[in-house]
């Protein structure tokens, strides 16, 4: 995967490219074996960026913390409060 975040030991993130592209941007969740846990997107109705997990998918205490430290670093980068 090019471009990826390494996020905590488990996960990695990549940005996905939009054509034409958008003014927020969408990321998806990587397992280390290259399986999808989900998608960071903006929320109209939340007003901010929220974390859409895959079915199936299962998540300790810790992957959620980095899951949550990377959406506050999304925010922060827009400027907006988290």
């Amino acid at each position: 995967m090019t471009g990826a975040i390494q996020l905590g030991a488990y996960m990695t993130v990549t940005e996905n490219l939009q054509a034409p592209p958008r003014v927020t941007k969408t990321w998806t969740i990587w397992d280390r074996h290259g399986g999808i846990l989900g998608y960071v997107s903006w929320s109209r109705s939340w007003r901010q960026y929220v974390f859409c997990p895959g079915p199936d998918c299962d998540f300790s205490a810790g992957c959620l913390t980095e899951i949550a430290g990377f959406i506050g670093e999304q925010m922060r980068a827009r400027k907006i409060p988290v």
